[in-house]
């Protein structure tokens, strides 16, 4: 707290819209984004947990470096095809590592051989929930986040 109010009173000093006063809420900002990638870094090697670990912590306060992931997609078709409950429920919903997250996201949208020459999410639009889950449990195992 000593930092912040002496950060109060030289900007009371030198004026909230003066250069040196964006320069320094500029660093400050800067600092607040490094933490954010600092913690995307500690968590992504995280070793593989069970589902189940997974599904708890989905369920806590959120974490920083961590997002939730829906295991069946949440796009609109799968909406409407299983609701929202089902959608958001506990069993369908997992906190991964950021970086993990990005890169699971990243993979579900890219064109794949496997899949016909289309990506992942748009092969599966339309099927059941146990092909769907199936595949997403499949994918998380893929990116060690699920032992």
């Amino acid at each position: 707290m000593k930092f912040v109010r002496q950060a109060v009173r030289w900007l009371r000093v030198v004026g909230r819209l003066s250069p040196a006063a964006d320069i320094f809420i500029g660093a400050l900002d800067q600092a607040e984004d490094l933490k954010r990638l600092t913690d995307m870094i500690k968590t992504a090697n995280d070793p593989p947990a069970t589902l189940e670990e997974l599904q708890a912590r989905a369920q806590m306060p959120p974490e920083a470096g961590y997002e939730d992931h829906h295991i069946v997609g949440q796009f609109a078709q799968n909406r409407l095809q299983f609701g929202d409950q089902r959608i958001d429920s506990v069993e369908n919903t997992v906190r991964i590592p950021k970086v993990r997250h990005l890169d699971i996201n990243g993979w579900y949208s890219t064109p794949n051989a496997k899949y016909d020459g289309v990506s992942p999410r748009d092969y599966l639009r339309g099927k059941s929930w146990g092909e769907q889950m199936q595949i997403g449990l499949s994918v998380l195992k893929q990116y060690g986040v699920i032992q």
